[in-house]
Order: C-alpha cells, then sequence, then structure tokens
C-alpha cells in the first residue's frame, strides 16, 4: 500500500533527523568547557541510538578507561552486545552484574549469554538473581521466557552432536526443535 510505505518513509526520515539533532546536541555539550562525564556519556548514548556504533564504542571505552563504574559498564556492556561483540559484552556485563548485583545488569548479561549462544548461562544467571531477588519480576520473567525456549534445548542438542556426531536420533530431534522454534530451513537441512 502506497500510503502506508509513505508514512513509514517519513517516519524514518523523521527518526534520522532527531537522530541527528540528538548527536549534534551531545557533541556540543561534550565539546564546551566544563563538559562532564555525563555529557559524554549521553554523546555515547546518541552515537549508538544514531547507529554509529564504531564512534559509541571508542567514547564508551575512553570514559571506561577513565571513569570505570558499573553503570558504565553495563551500558558499555549493552552497546557491544548491539554491534554484535558478545565475548567483550559479557565480560563487561559480568563485571557490571558482580558489582551491582542489579536487575538491569542481571538481565543485560543473561541476554548477552544468549546472543553468544549459551542460553543455559543466561538461566544459571537469571536462576542465581531471582533466587536472592524473589521481587524480581522481569527477570523471572525472562528467565521463564528462557527456560521454556526451544532454542536452549537446540544449544544442549548441538554439545551433544558435536560429541557423538553420528548419533541420528539427536539430528532427528534437533530438526523436530528447529520446525518448533519456525526455522524451517535449519529443519530441512
Amino acid at each position: 500500500d502506497a500510503d502506508a510505505v509513505a508514512i513509514r518513509d517519513r517516519s524514518q526520515q523523521q527518526l534520522t533527523l532527531m537522530a541527528k539533532q540528538r548527536v549534534e546536541d551531545a557533541e556540543a555539550a561534550a565539546k564546551r568547557e566544563g563538559a562532564t562525564d555525563a555529557d559524554r556519556r549521553e554523546l555515547a548514548r546518541a552515537y549508538a541510538a544514531a547507529s554509529r556504533y564504531d564512534d559509541s564504542e571508542r567514547l564508551y571505552a575512553k570514559l571506561a578507561d577513565e571513569t570505570p563504574s558499573p553503570e558504565l559498564d553495563l551500558e558499555y556492556g549493552r552497546m557491544l552486545s548491539w554491534m554484535g561483540a558478545e565475548r567483550a559484552a559479557v565480560k563487561r556485563l559480568d563485571r557490571a552484574y558482580k558489582a551491582s548485583n542489579s536487575e538491569e545488569a542481571a538481565i543485560a548479561l543473561a541476554n548477552a549469554h544468549a546472543w553468544e549462544g549459551h542460553r543455559d548461562r543466561g538461566v544459571a544467571v537469571l536462576t542465581e538473581f531471582t533466587a536472592g531477588h524473589p521481587d524480581a519480576a522481569e527477570a523471572r520473567a525472562l528467565l521463564a521466557e528462557m527456560q521454556a525456549s526451544p532454542l536452549i534445548r537446540i544449544e544442549r542438542l548441538n554439545e551433544q552432536i558435536a560429541a557423538d556426531e553420528f548419533n541420528l536420533a539427536l539430528r532427528v530431534e534437533r530438526a523436530r526443535l528447529y520446525y518448533d522454534s519456525g526455522q524451517y530451513n535449519r529443519a530441512l537441512k
């Protein structure tokens, strides 16, 4: 539908303009005399929101070297996850989680483990966290979602198949789980 495409295109243009303005404002604030770490953090966030991940990563790295903190490790780790640098993200988020023991850090670390292909590690983080924090509703919801996901079973099967690559029953089970999770091409393969 042409009207829907036009609306989408206008929306995308507006979002791009807003992101560009946010970057310009943040750059101005970070370059002025007396700029604070909060100003530079906002610049890193603005770069990330504008999909300027390389600029954002460099700024976060510089800030982390100058003034390390669990909050900065959390933000930096999330950004690394978005960039696809899962190993670095897990390292940074693990440090943030151990320092702050916050629900936000536990969720970010669990997600980074999942994106790295180790949902079982994410489940372990969330299980440990929710055991000590019974009121952590978001962490409990993510834990239930991860435990019910066929992807965690697929990861476990992949480990078993790697150990016994000629076991056809394991391969059939993995194909069934791929099918159940909507990954039809992988199921056929």
